[in-house]
């Protein structure tokens, strides 16, 4: 019987320390070794910081208008005699071409009157003339025989003292020589008043004059003409009707130079025209502003046919627009129609929508880099061992698709052109370089590598 119990407690306590070891095992799992995972590098795209000569560049948007706008204003009243054959709206007109006639009957009278006054003045100017020339030649007479006439009663006057000569004889000479003093006298004063009426006629003959000059004037005005070979842009008359001083009766477009006003924000402006100083301006430099302060433009077509025409900037607007903050450049550009392909190259009219585009002097040796690579004062390198670095960097000139670094960055530098998201410090990258992007930033730029 104790044998029996024996062997079956040898069976029993194997068994229990199994599932007891079981139950600890299953109780506390342990975790398998991990081998540590290799670190993957980010591939990034990248283009190296090179010196170029770059060219500020502006886009800005603009309409034609021409330089020069005439309004034919009446001078004279009357009816409206004749036209110019094509005078109406779009047509061109050459300088000096009579436009419009107006009835000269009233004033061809007037022209005649006034030259009749004139001359009936200036007939009296020549009786003056003569006239004076009469009374001097009698006054040389006259103040001979006063002369004898002193000397005789002055012998009378000896005689009567002797008393051999009556009383009454030296009283006739006495009257005699009194009557010659006043014919004198009154040749003398009428002497003195002719220059006075020769003051008086030569005045009026000036009025005349200028009266003359007037209906002559009124006379030509009767005609307008065409001031500058132009388009017209406004008939506003009809043949017969009465017109009146004033009115406008045509308007007409010069067609020899058109101008372009285009805004530009303060900040576009300032980076076409850094670096220019100007410590002293004469008012003769202001006639050229583009070469003053380095400026050159084109004009294009806004679907960039490859149309261009050359200009040039004219002036400066005199105020900033307080409500865009903005300032005008305006434009100019000679002889609009001149070339004109019909389907391809239009003229410069008025009203028509260009774009022009404004460059500033060149900059050599500048450090530009993509305008995609800068997060706002910093830029992604590729530091040691390809590893990210950001960095702060100071900026000058901005262009389109590009900015320049004057600061905080070398020459041959990769910089990241990729989005990043997130930005580490020190990621594992792989450059890739982008020579596509770096042939835009070149074109773009306007230099040269």
């Amino acid at each position: 019987m104790k044998t029996r119990l024996h062997f079956r407690w040898l069976f029993l306590l194997p068994l229990a320390l199994g599932i007891l070891l079981f139950a600890l095992l299953k109780g506390r799992p342990v975790e398998p070794q991990r081998e540590p995972p290799g670190e993957t590098p980010v591939p990034v795209r990248v283009v190296a910081a090179t010196p170029l000569t770059v060219v500020p560049r502006s886009r800005e948007n603009g309409t034609v208008r021409p330089a020069r706008v005439w309004n034919g204003v009446a001078r004279v009243a009357g009816n409206v005699l004749e036209l110019h054959p094509r005078l109406d709206q779009g047509v061109i007109i050459p300088a000096g071409e009579p436009l419009i006639r107006i009835d000269p009957a009233d004033y061809e009278l007037a022209v005649a009157q006034a030259e009749s006054q004139l001359a009936g003045v200036r007939a009296q100017l020549e009786e003056l003339t003569a006239r004076e020339a009469n009374t001097r030649a009698t006054l040389e007479i006259e103040e001979r025989s006063l002369t004898l006439a002193r000397e005789e009663e002055a012998r009378k006057a000896e005689l009567l003292k002797k008393g051999m000569i009556p009383r009454s004889d030296y009283d006739r000479e006495l009257k005699t020589l009194l009557t010659q003093r006043a014919r004198v006298r009154n040749l003398v004063n009428t002497l003195n008043l002719l220059p006075a009426e020769r003051l008086r006629l030569e005045a009026e003959s000036r009025r005349l004059e200028a009266a003359v000059a007037k209906a002559r004037l009124d006379l030509e005005r009767t005609t307008l003409l065409m001031p500058f070979t132009g388009r017209i842009s406004k008939k506003a008359v009809e043949v017969a009707q009465y017109v009146r001083p004033g009115e406008v009766l045509v308007s007409a477009d010069g067609i020899d130079l058109a101008e372009i006003e285009v805004r530009l924000p303060l900040s576009r402006l300032r980076n076409l025209v850094q670096g220019r100083v100007l410590e002293r301006v004469s008012p003769e430099q202001t006639a050229d502003v583009g070469r003053l302060l380095g400026l050159s433009a084109v004009v294009m077509l806004p679907d960039d046919a490859g149309v261009s025409w050359p200009a040039r900037v004219a002036r400066i607007g005199d105020a900033l627009d307080p409500r865009t903050r903005t300032m005008s450049l305006v434009l100019e550009v000679d002889h609009p129609y001149a070339h004109v392909v019909p389907g391809i190259r239009p003229p410069l009219v008025k009203g028509l929508f260009v774009t022009v585009e404004l460059s500033g002097e060149p900059h050599p040796e500048t450090l530009v880099v993509p305008e995609e690579a800068l997060h706002q004062d910093h830029l992604y390198l590729v530091g040691p061992r390809g590893r990210l670095q950001r960095r702060q960097v100071e900026t000058g000139l901005r262009g389109e698709g590009w900015v320049a670094v004057t600061g905080g960055l070398d020459a041959g530098e990769q910089v990241v052109i990729t989005d990043l998201a997130p930005a580490i410090e020190g990621t594992l990258l792989e450059p890739v370089a982008d020579d596509r992007a770096l042939q835009r930033l070149v074109a773009a730029a306007g230099g040269r590598r």
